[in-house]
């Protein structure tokens, strides 16, 4: 299997899916503040139902790419999405989304935004880089994106 890179990697692991008739949305790179990787979502769509695949993928020990979240996570919070633009634009607002494909939407129009990933993982996110940051939440409009909302805000708060 050629998987020298994330993206081959991530082609691999969804090449059944992709056969299946899914379609690569996303591949979003978790980084930590310097920008190195820690961990990818592989995110799949199929175009007639609308049911969406989101895989968590990191390097082993051997550096081989695994379908599945690093093995740290297991007893420490997940980091939030492009920590690498908050740590280097200290000063501005960060606004927070549901999901990766709205925070990259805004950071393509020049916004610092992060996410944990979707409305059910505020609660296992490591939200401390954003500690006496002035933040927007900017949820889905709908009830799940009420709830992740709410959430953010409550642990923010704390």
């Amino acid at each position: 299997m050629n998987n020298h890179t994330p993206q081959s990697a991530a082609r691999n692991f969804s090449a059944k899916m992709i056969a299946q008739g899914y379609q690569p949305a996303g591949l979003h790179a978790y980084c930590d503040t310097e920008s190195n990787p820690i961990f990818w979502r592989i995110r799949l769509k199929h175009p007639i139902t609308g049911e969406k695949i989101i895989w968590p993928m990191h390097k082993d020990n051997n550096g081989e790419y695994v379908l599945k979240e690093p093995p740290s996570f297991a007893d420490q919070k997940k980091p939030i999405y492009r920590q690498q633009d908050i740590a280097s634009n200290p000063d501005e607002v960060i606004y927070i989304h549901e999901g990766e494909l709205c925070a990259d939407v805004f950071s393509k129009l020049g916004f610092i935004s992060t996410t944990s990933g979707g409305w059910n993982s505020a609660v296992h996110a490591d939200w401390s880089l954003l500690k006496d940051k002035i933040v927007i939440i900017w949820p889905d409009a709908d009830e799940n994106g009420a709830k992740y909302a709410e959430t953010v805000a409550q642990i923010l708060l704390m």
